[in-house]
């Protein structure tokens, strides 16, 4: 079985400005629940699907964050 490799992600990582990614988002947004929820979830079924190869693939666990902020996302109505 080949390696599997998945593309880096650090959440804490600096951007071209002075502070992180993480001090703009706030303390009860939903991104935080999200992010909370999918890293405790054992994804091991998932990670057993991957067969790796020559590239480096999106983490799962990254990817179920974005699949799970824009389902919560489009479900909460707007009010205007």
């Amino acid at each position: 079985m080949a390696k599997i490799t998945f593309k880096n992600y650090p959440q804490g990582q600096i951007l071209l400005f002075p502070s992180s990614l993480d001090k703009k988002i706030p303390a009860n947004a939903p991104a935080r629940l999200v992010n909370s929820i999918v890293d405790q979830l054992d994804i091991s079924q998932v990670l057993h699907t991957y067969k790796g190869g020559s590239s480096s693939a999106y983490s799962p666990r990254m990817m179920l964050k974005l699949v799970f902020l824009h389902i919560l996302i489009i479900s909460i109505p707007v009010v205007k």
